[in-house]
């Protein structure tokens, strides 16, 4: 049986996203907040052991976040002057941060 991520843990998605933001740091230094503004898809644990024909990888949902000023206002210069490691460090810590 297929189980929604957001399901397993008895919370409705939207409050569930109003919780998770983080403060967190780009260029080294220049502090900033990233925040997840959409969660689509769910969670599906992986089954292994069962026929070959019925089994399937592990699948999780897709997030869509964005970079805030430490004051939360929006900045399209914040994602511009990140670097593609920042971005990848960013969304590896909002997924731990909702795991």
């Amino acid at each position: 049986m297929r189980t929604c991520f957001a399901c397993q843990f008895n919370m409705s998605l939207g409050s569930f996203l109003r919780l998770e933001h983080m403060r967190t740091t780009i260029k080294g230094g220049l502090p900033c907040l990233a925040i997840i503004t959409n969660i689509s898809g769910c969670h599906v644990p992986a089954k292994t052991n069962a026929d070959p024909d019925s089994c399937y990888e592990e699948e999780w949902p897709e997030i869509e976040w964005e970079l805030l000023t430490i004051a939360g206002k929006s900045a399209d210069w914040l994602r511009q002057a990140a670097t593609e490691d920042d971005l990848i460090r960013i969304e590896n810590e909002l997924w731990e941060s909702i795991k």
